[in-house]
């Protein structure tokens, strides 16, 4: 049992939802989430259990979810049980690409004196996002900002060297520039180019950092982007292939998939107005 998690954040969280949840009429809630990392304020006193850890709710806490996570609600005090939540998608943790978050921030605790107007700050940038803008920009960086100051980066080896910091710098660079062009003709000559560094150079920093050679962590990123837009929005098909740089459906069809095991159709098929995998009670 563990009162914390690994977190990835190396890249802003890409939001799917944000708004207020309200248990008012719930004694007792589980169930399981999806792919998908949730962060809530709650205003009122009551019990979670996520996965094996019981933790203790009071009004002003702030709480993480992990993705996957059996959650339940229960010994709720009191008639106020709203709460404001957010639903985001994150890289997964590894290699250096890992904080450690707590469950439940008490009040006070994270230092964050303005969490509640941080909260509502977030939503407010969220809902006024245009629906024709599928990135609520500024909303994911005052989320990102939150989830950095409640965690602590754990990942990063000790580093001896400039070079050692150096490096680092190069593949964060570089992953943020493949985040920006996934719907472009990014390879690694391209980036190199960007960094000023050689291909096999940033070759060597991949593997080292990020675990996986450049193209490899080039074809995840969009078909797991692409994955994303499958199951949670309602963008044609044919769009979210060409927003990954993936101009021909056959081909997409096939990549999807390979990694997969689903068609796009299929993962399109699938509920999306839920972001359990299913209620436990």
């Amino acid at each position: 049992m563990s009162d914390s998690v690994l977190i990835n954040l190396s890249e802003r969280p890409r939001i799917l939802w944000a708004g207020s949840d309200d248990y008012t009429r719930i004694k007792r809630t589980s169930f399981q989430l999806k792919d998908i990392w949730c962060m809530h304020y709650y205003q009122y006193s009551a019990r979670i259990t996520h996965n094996d850890a019981m933790l203790p709710i009071r009004p002003g806490s702030v709480g993480i979810c992990e993705p996957y996570a059996r959650i339940a609600y229960d010994e709720f005090a009191g008639d106020e049980r709203e709460h404001m939540a957010f639903n985001f998608h994150l890289p997964e943790a590894y290699g250096d690409f890992q904080w450690r978050i707590p469950l439940m921030v008490s009040p006070g605790d994270s230092g964050l004196d303005d969490v509640r107007s941080r909260f509502e700050r977030v939503i407010q940038l969220h809902l006024s996002t245009p629906q024709d803008k599928p990135i609520s920009l500024n909303a994911e960086v005052e989320l990102w900002a939150l989830l950095l100051a409640i965690s602590e980066e754990v990942g990063a080896p000790a580093e001896t060297s400039a070079v050692d910091r150096q490096g680092r710098r190069h593949v964060r660079s570089a992953m943020r520039m493949i985040d920006t062009h996934l719907a472009t003709d990014i390879y690694a000559e391209k980036i190199a180019k960007h960094l000023g560094i050689s291909v096999t150079h940033l070759g060597r920093l991949f593997n080292k950092h990020a675990g996986c050679p450049v193209a490899t962590f080039i074809r995840r990123k969009r078909l797991r982007y692409a994955h994303r837009q499958l199951a949670y929005s309602n963008e044609p098909i044919q769009e979210i292939a060409a927003s990954v740089g993936i101009d021909d459906l056959a081909n997409f069809n096939r990549f999807i998939r390979s990694e997969f095991g689903q068609s796009p159709k299929q993962i399109r098929g699938r509920k999306r107005d839920s972001f359990l995998v299913r209620e436990i009670d």
